[in-house]
């Protein structure tokens, strides 16, 4: 058997291009185009010293909405208090029960809040609490119903296994420090589950102007507005996760239905899914709704052609192949000279329909073949592979009814979303996708106009 010398750096790239890992290090993010990112923009407005500011920050899962807000928080370190909590990581890690997302409360993800930023403020600020874990505990327990057994708060155990990123000052006159992560425990105590078990079946469901509800959200504003006072500087609270609740009434229930969530006393930014916007947006209470839409990869007068999108993809290929470089020693892998042709990269990226998940899916996927060859690079088979597998997943169980309403928004020459449940389906399942421009247009997902859906020529 030939030697096969390539094939560790494969085996780099693969690890590297993770679809499930969010963008942490400043050196492989990629800016998107400022004109068309409302990150960017909501960045700029929290460095604003004036004015509450709440946005609820929208898009398909999987379109980069993660590592733009990483970005957005570290870029506010100089000026604010930074708070991440991730709240579905917290679901699926620590409390064990991912469904849970689509049945919290909107009272028990703003006691969840409280508990982030009571850990972030000890565990990174070093900030002295006094009364305010126990205050918590008691305003849970009482919203539980449980209020006669209710423990005392021990706030490093907690809490200590919640997905929490914080960053800050650690006196008035420290510099700021990054951002750390303090990563969810593998497995959470029994106390812990029973303290603060979120989403459970059945929960009784409790309006803003419940006395019990008003009292957690007045021990809530004091803790953010003790933290606030005690460094001198604003808060800028991060929530993601929320972005992959598929339930529609969940969305509702948690910002149409409440505006609790708005009215914790600090800057905030939300995520939420993509039905959201279409379906409640002008019902959304305390929020600015801004929709992050996929990287245009799709020319829009006639999506055939590749869109002004591509190069975002060639430099997040670019970036990450610097730092394979950069670690080949230390990983005991040597860089081939060109494994990335642009040819492939700019395939890859077209069939990605924008979506940074799907094009990170697909060079995963193509490392099968380029690894069985020990190739120098990867080729257009290789490319033409991978977008064959995840077509076929992309195709499963679509119905006659969707691949039609898909062939007519192509057909449309302003590809406008229409309004029936089955584009909000579309919608959720990222087979239909939007685009940013003067107006969000909408394409079907690339895969699928492979073979299944038709694309007729304009004017045609």
């Amino acid at each position: 058997m030939a030697s096969a010398a390539n094939r560790p750096f494969w085996e780099a790239v693969h690890a590297a291009f993770d679809p499930w890992k969010p963008v942490r290090d400043p050196a492989l993010f990629v800016e998107r185009d400022p004109a068309h990112n409302p990150a960017h923009r909501v960045g700029e407005m929290l460095r604003r010293p004036y004015g509450d500011r709440r946005f609820l920050l929208v898009g398909t899962p999987g379109n980069g909405k993660s590592s733009e807000l990483f970005h957005l928080a570290t870029g506010l370190l100089d000026e604010r208090l930074v708070v991440l909590l991730d709240v579905y990581d917290h679901f699926e890690r620590v409390v064990g029960d991912p469904a849970a997302a689509d049945r919290v409360q909107p009272w028990e993800l703003l006691g969840l809040v409280g508990l982030a930023v009571l850990r972030a403020a000890e565990e990174r600020f070093g900030h002295p609490w006094g009364d305010e874990p126990k205050r918590l505990a008691r305003a849970l327990a009482r919203l539980r119903g449980d209020e006669g057994d209710a423990p005392e708060v021990d706030v490093g155990r907690l809490v200590g296994a919640m997905a929490v990123l914080a960053g800050g000052v650690l006196s008035p006159a420290a510099a700021p420090v990054a951002l750390a992560a303090v990563h969810a425990a593998e497995k959470a105590g029994p106390a812990l589950r029973w303290n603060f078990p979120l989403g459970l079946p059945g929960q009784r469901a409790r309006s803003d102007q419940d006395g019990e509800v008003q009292a957690l959200l007045h021990v809530v504003q004091g803790i953010v507005r003790g933290l606030q006072q005690a460094y001198g500087r604003r808060l800028v609270l991060v929530v993601d996760g929320l972005d992959r609740v598929r339930d529609d009434e969940a969305l509702r229930r948690l910002f149409v239905d409440s505006s609790i969530l708005s009215e914790i006393g600090c800057d905030a930014v939300f995520t939420a899914s993509i039905p959201l916007l279409h379906r409640h947006a002008q019902g959304v209470r305390g929020f600015a709704v801004e929709e992050l839409a996929n990287i245009p990869v799709l020319d829009h007068a006639d999506p055939r052609r590749a869109g002004p999108g591509l190069a975002f993809f060639r430099t997040l290929v670019d970036k990450r192949l610097a730092a394979l470089r950069a670690g080949a020693e230390r990983g005991g892998y040597a860089v081939p000279e060109a494994p990335f042709p642009r040819e492939v990269v700019d395939l890859l990226a077209r069939f990605s329909g924008g979506v940074v998940r799907d094009f990170v899916k697909l060079v995963q996927v193509a490392v099968d073949p380029a690894w069985d060859a020990d190739a120098a690079a990867f080729d257009r088979a290789m490319a033409e592979r991978a977008i064959d597998e995840l077509r076929r997943l992309k195709e499963t169980r679509l119905t006659s009814d969707e691949i039609d309403l898909l062939e007519k928004v192509a057909a449309d020459p302003d590809h406008r979303l229409p309004g029936d449940e089955t584009a909000y389906r579309l919608l959720r399942d990222l087979r239909l996708l939007p685009y940013p421009n003067e107006h969000t247009w909408y394409f079907p997902h690339p895969l699928l106009t492979r073979s299944l859906v038709k694309v007729k020529t304009p004017g045609s």
